[in-house]
């Protein structure tokens, strides 16, 4: 019994660390994703204004 307990205690610590990382991951993904979308929009705008329009 107590053998059990320790594994699913190994298997909540493991759990918990991939979700951690996991969201680690995607939080530093959303801000990439802002910083492309934010050039994308200054590139826009400076090629509409090269293109006169």
């Amino acid at each position: 019994m107590s053998r059990s307990a320790n594994l699913l205690d190994e298997i909540h610590s493991q759990t918990s660390k991939y979700v951690n990382n996991s969201l680690d991951t995607m939080t530093s993904m959303d801000g990439k994703v802002g910083a492309i979308t934010y050039r994308m929009g200054e590139v826009d705008d400076n090629l509409n204004y090269l293109l006169g329009r």
